[in-house]
């Protein structure tokens, strides 16, 4: 699979789903129950508002291969070199931003379902660092797509 060159378009944004109406964050729901001998024992869940979202994450491909996305189902690896990559993301098409994977616990940029290159019918999930957005550590904002990115560490 080829890698999708990055040094081209203007991001065009389509928002097609919100997994979350609290942006993301964690919400605990604490359920009690009372066993027969009449004690009381509580659980908390947690409600990340990702219940649409399939397993994967916006790993570090240029160095950890495909395996780094830990996702089922085919990946890309978005560069911005074919021949000689210094940054790239773990990123898979997507119709709409459900079938995208969850936000990192770090960072504030959003999981949207894009274009890459302006005019594009295919589109891909990524994370949006536009308006001074905040990438998950280690990562970095590619200014010209307004994604986040992961530099290449050697």
């Amino acid at each position: 699979m080829r890698p999708l060159l990055l040094s081209l378009g203007v991001l065009a944004l389509t928002f097609a789903c919100n997994p979350s109406d609290d942006g993301g964050d964690a919400a605990g729901t604490e359920t009690a129950t009372e066993t027969s001998a009449g004690e009381t024992s509580s659980d908390t869940t947690t409600d990340t508002g990702s219940q649409c979202m399939p397993p994967g994450v916006f790993g570090n491909c240029i160095d950890g291969g495909a395996a780094a996305c830990q996702a089922e189902g085919s990946t890309i690896c978005p560069t911005d070199n074919l021949d000689n990559p210094s940054l790239g993301v773990c990123a898979k098409r997507c119709e709409d931003v459900c079938e995208c994977w969850a936000a990192p616990a770090t960072g504030n940029a959003a999981v949207e379902c894009i274009a890459l290159v302006d005019g594009d019918p295919k589109k891909t999930c990524v994370l949006d660092c536009s308006g001074g957005e905040t990438c998950p550590d280690g990562m970095q904002c590619l200014d010209t797509l307004s994604i986040c990115v992961w530099p290449t560490s050697g």
